[in-house]
């Protein structure tokens, strides 16, 4: 079982965070579920704050290559607007739960990052070079853990829907009763 002291974030996504799931309770996994959908909400919202700051940055190197007209922070509201990387076109696998962030972590995960946006035309072209590979790196290894959430959470809704098909589970068991909160 997963240690109790650590972070949710690393207790959700560790490898032993499923063992024994087939003699954990009912209660115990909409726990886990319920920490696995509020972590990939903190995921997901990270990962479009970084694809923000990738963009920006992206804009940025074309703008010294001519490729942009104007001034980076005069285009920023179309740069982050604008849907021209992957992520065009991909649906949300599931709806996500809205995210409030937490300001101080905000802030701690913007003091990590190094030079902010409105550093970008003072950094010279390698430090640009640098800030953009970070950045994108910081996103492959967000992304990773994310997909190590959603698995760990689809692999808990199997659960779910094979202890109803076994009878082993109610399904007013998982439906809300008037407080909000399920039964059982």
């Amino acid at each position: 079982m997963a240690q109790q002291g650590r972070r949710r974030i690393d207790r959700v996504a560790a490898p032993d965070f499923l063992d024994n799931l087939d003699a954990r309770s009912t209660g115990e996994i909409r726990t886990m579920r319920d920490d696995c959908s509020e972590e990939e909400a903190r995921l997901s919202y990270a990962r479009r704050m970084l694809h923000g700051r990738i963009d920006v940055a992206r804009a940025e190197q074309a703008r010294r290559r001519g490729e942009a007209p104007g001034e980076l922070l005069d285009e920023l509201p179309s740069i982050l607007a604008d849907q021209t990387s992957s992520r065009r076109g991909q649906a949300q696998a599931r709806p996500a739960p809205v995210y409030i962030p937490d300001a101080d972590y905000d802030r701690r995960a913007e003091d990590a990052e190094g030079p902010g946006l409105g550093q970008l035309p003072d950094l010279d072209d390698d430090e640009l070079d640098a800030l953009l590979e970070r950045l994108t790196s910081d996103e492959r290894a967000l992304s990773d853990l994310r997909r190590r959430v959603l698995d760990h959470l689809d692999r808990l809704q199997d659960e779910f829907v094979a202890r109803l098909r076994d009878g082993r589970i109610d399904p007013g068991d998982l439906v809300p009763d008037g407080s909000g909160s399920p039964r059982g």
